[in-house]
């Protein structure tokens, strides 16, 4: 897997300078795709935060800002995501993280633009091959009939390891909130998502 990785880097040398720092993504596309890391969960792994339906990949797509989705995805991953891990395998020899993603705001116009998810998967298998086992678990909430269905749709290109780590829940906020509650402390759970964390909606605005 890590040659595979130092392949990949190696075959892409404008990666240097997406991961490096010195490539901004254009405003169109950072306005909508955000993350935030919320807290930690009580081993130590970082819980990373964000919002599908914010991400208008359909708008982006359109207005030609494709290659930069996943050149903004590199960036988020080498510079924001992979230095928290890092620290924490340090300090507790964890080096995973946790992905929550909320589909709230996915309309079915969304949901089913076709390039939008031809994006969605080659995304997901770049990271299962070139950021391997870095991810813990991931959980996708308020998951309505129309995400409940594509995500079946893409379940045979998605690896096996990677579907065993993915917990989807659909729009009953109850049961997502328990099952949040249950796993992550109050704090590390945003206050719009039903813990005492500071807002998420806020990095919006």
């Amino acid at each position: 897997m890590l040659q595979k990785y130092l392949e990949w880097r190696a075959e892409n040398p404008d990666l240097k300078l997406i991961t490096g720092g010195n490539w901004i993504a254009p405003k169109f596309v950072s306005d909508r795709i955000k993350i935030k890391i919320t807290g930690h969960d009580y081993q130590g792994r970082p819980i990373i935060w964000s919002d599908a339906g914010r991400f208008l990949l359909n708008e982006i797509i359109d207005g030609g800002f494709k290659d930069d989705i996943f050149r903004l995805g590199y960036q988020l991953m080498d510079q924001f995501i992979l230095p928290e891990v890092e620290r924490m395998r340090v300090e507790k020899n964890i080096s995973q993280f946790i992905f929550i993603l909320d589909t709230s705001a996915m309309t079915l116009r969304r949901a089913l633009h076709f390039q939008s998810a031809q994006t969605r998967v080659k995304f997901v298998r770049e990271f299962e091959a070139y950021y391997p086992e870095v991810l813990h678990s991931s959980y996708i909430i308020n998951a309505h009939w129309v995400i409940m269905n594509i995500f079946s749709i893409l379940r045979p290109f998605i690896s096996s390891n990677t579907q065993s780590k993915i917990n989807l829940f659909g729009t009953n906020e109850e049961e997502w909130k328990a099952a949040l509650l249950e796993k992550f402390p109050s704090d590390a759970i945003p206050e719009d998502y039903g813990g005492t964390g500071s807002s998420f909606a806020a990095i919006y605005q």
